[in-house]
């Protein structure tokens, strides 16, 4: 069955790695080698969690001479400070939720 687009979009933030990489660049935008550092990932998981955020059109990118600079779509931006903002508030709540499904 194919997946909505809500769905799609859910699933796209919904994974860890992605996440931090939002919570990063609500802070600034940022290079690869930047979010790799700040997130202490791997610059191959990293590209590919990028590409999914690029694909979703919830991350942007520019050229910045021989890099690329990542940054949130300015539409985006505030659906997902709100999400960080929601989650952040209400942490606690939401570590129940998971317990029980």
């Amino acid at each position: 069955m194919a997946k909505n687009s809500g769905e799609m979009l859910f699933g796209a933030i919904s994974n860890a790695g992605r996440f931090r990489i939002l919570e990063k660049l609500l802070e600034r935008p940022m290079t690869v080698s930047e979010l790799t550092f700040s997130t202490k990932s791997k610059q191959t998981l990293m590209s590919h969690n990028l590409k999914c955020l690029l694909d979703c059109m919830i991350v942007r990118q520019e050229r910045m001479g021989k890099y690329r600079r990542y940054y949130i779509d300015s539409r985006a931006r505030p659906i997902v400070a709100g999400m960080v903002k929601y989650m952040r508030r209400y942490e606690d709540y939401l570590v129940k939720c998971n317990r029980s499904s």
